[in-house]
């Protein structure tokens, strides 16, 4: 296989896993959307079927109001998440297939892949940066192994795209 090939083909991996995290996140928010809606349902006609409600049953519908605001808070998170990994995913495929179309062994069309690919590892580093501080907000072994496969793939993939490996 040809080592355009496989930088386009590690790129994809990355891109894969990143895609799948949104699309985790937006699951998740969808899941918590419907659980929301029927809580908030069932809550109304609770609050709305008493006839008079006393103090102590008036606090557990605040706090419980609390709480279905508190899901809905996060549901916002989950869908911003999910809509910037899904951003980012896409830009980083955009410039990964247009080096891999702009890719040719003469001068011009080598110059465009590095510099296309450059773009690519830039914003693949960003993600490694802000899972490196992730790691020191608190020790992950997952987070561990994916920063050093993430930083593996840039490395292994730098090599190939900067020498002459990339010609043969």
């Amino acid at each position: 296989m040809k080592n355009v090939k496989v930088n386009f083909a590690l790129a994809m991996v990355v891109i894969i896993v990143i895609a799948l995290a949104a699309a985790l996140c937006a699951a998740s928010a969808a899941i918590i959307s419907k659980t929301l809606d029927s809580t908030v349902e069932a809550l109304d006609e609770e609050r709305l079927s008493d006839d008079e409600i006393d103090d102590v049953e008036g606090y557990g519908y605040i706090i419980r109001y609390i709480g279905a605001g508190a899901s809905w808070v996060a549901e916002l998170v989950l869908w911003g998440i999910a809509v910037i990994a899904g951003i980012y995913a896409v830009l980083l495929f955009a410039f990964a297939l247009a080096a891999r179309l702009s890719f040719s062994p003469r001068k011009n069309g080598l110059l465009a892949y590095r510099i296309l690919m450059g773009i690519e590892y830039g914003l693949q580093g960003i993600l490694a940066f802000q899972m490196i501080r992730m790691l020191f907000d608190g020790f992950s072994v997952v987070l561990f192994v994916a920063i050093v496969v993430l930083t593996l793939e840039i490395v292994l993939s730098a090599r190939n795209t900067y020498s002459d490996r990339i010609l043969s």
